[in-house]
């Protein structure tokens, strides 16, 4: 498993808002390699160049929507973990995404403490398995 330095995330949310508070809060986890798309578009092209191994993905933008961002990432084989992020929450909004092939659903406005959340389940309790076996 990669140390937390090595780990490379990218955030496909149209607001910008959103891109400087993840930026904050990954860096303080010693993530530093944060890249940024601010449309679907963008994103998925961005996520084919630099492979990432966390993509935090809004549900709701222009143009092209987050369900549909995932549903392309998924079609291409991409295993890379994915994590919703939403202002609108419904049950059936959770279930379709995690069908779609989603790894985890946050609704916004989300806490440094949930984004940390996110890095130990995906990145430091894989890095203790690992360990341990």
């Amino acid at each position: 498993m990669k140390n937390l330095e090595e780990v490379k995330v990218l955030v496909i949310d149209d607001s910008q808002h959103v891109h400087t508070m993840l930026k904050f809060i990954l860096r303080k986890e010693s993530i530093n390699a944060v890249y940024f798309s601010l449309n679907g578009f963008d994103g998925i092209k961005l996520a084919e160049e630099i492979q990432p191994d966390l993509i935090f993905l809004d549900n709701v933008m222009p143009k092209i929507g987050g369900l549909e961002v995932l549903t392309e990432l998924r079609s291409k084989g991409y295993t890379t973990k994915i994590v919703m992020l939403s202002s609108v929450i419904s049950e059936n909004g959770v279930k379709k995404a995690k069908e779609l092939g989603a790894d985890y659903y946050i609704v916004k406005p989300f806490t440094p403490e949930k984004i940390k959340q996110v890095i130990n389940k995906f990145f430091i309790k894989e890095e203790l398995e690992t360990q341990n076996n």
